[in-house]
């Protein structure tokens, strides 16, 4: 099976947060125009009322205009862990996407491993695993090998970083586990993804696929192989334009063994 390459990492021009050395702009500041224009994004705690949890989480990088911060948010269920995907990014390409997870501790927040870009026109989302150790990566709308808005999938996981066989103190890396999973020609495999609470079975959405009857597919991790297959066949939708797989159509129970779709 063929083995993922991390994405596309390019040095932004201004700084960014590290999970070491978080910054954060302070909403106590006159907000210039690049604020104003910039989405937020609050997190709350439940209880009698809804209370925010520290300072309003702007887009890191000023120089990435309109980056759609937010598009797409998600929590780990069991744990203070997030997910923020900007997909209109242009930081790798026109519409590459761009996505960062994040971590609560108090009123603050910290970077968890590196911010991952797609390439042109991916508009790469993500999307974190209950425990938030596993992330699984979408692009959609990525050509490959002459077959356009193909899309795939790939998986990764959170570990401590690695130089020359030795872990870096206080580093942490997405580090991809598995093969790449791909969808066929104008499939936009991917358009919608989830994880079960461990990360170890993905479900894959593919919402043009079958003249736009869409299909979803369900694949389980072997760590003895290194690899994911796929469980059971493809579930399909009935008619032209049902779109299965569409954003947010289908949810997957908490072991990964439960599909419900729409």
């Amino acid at each position: 099976s063929e083995s993922p390459s991390l994405p596309s990492t390019p040095k932004p021009t201004l700084p960014t947060e590290s999970a070491t050395d978080p910054t954060f702009p302070s909403t106590t500041s006159e907000p210039t125009e690049e604020d104003r224009s910039t989405d937020v994004i609050r997190s709350c705690l439940g209880g009698d009322c809804w209370t925010q949890v520290g300072n309003d989480l702007l887009a890191p990088d000023p120089n990435d205009i309109d980056d759609g911060f937010g598009d797409l948010v998600q929590l780990a269920n069991g744990t203070s862990r997030f997910v923020v995907c900007a997909l209109q990014s242009n930081i790798s390409g026109k519409r590459s996407g761009a996505v960062r997870v994040y971590d609560v501790h108090g009123d603050h927040f910290s970077q968890a491993g590196q911010t991952m870009y797609g390439s042109t026109e991916d508009e790469m989302r993500g999307v974190l695993s209950g425990d938030g150790r596993r992330l699984a990566l979408a692009k959609p709308w990525l050509d490959y090998q002459g077959k356009s808005n193909r899309g795939e999938v790939i998986v990764y996981e959170l570990k401590d970083a690695q130089l020359r066989g030795r872990s870096l103190q206080g580093g942490q890396q997405w580090t991809s586990i598995g093969n790449i999973l791909r969808g066929e020609k104008r499939d936009r495999f991917g358009h919608h993804i989830q994880l079960s609470y461990n990360g170890s079975i993905v479900a894959v959405g593919s919402t043009a696929a079958d003249n736009k009857r869409g299909n979803i597919r369900v694949y389980e991790y072997n760590d003895n192989d290194n690899e994911w297959k796929q469980l059971g066949s493809s579930l399909k939708g009935e008619n032209i334009d049902d779109q299965v797989g569409f954003l947010e159509s289908f949810a997957m129970s908490h072991d990964g063994h439960t599909l419900a779709m729409g």
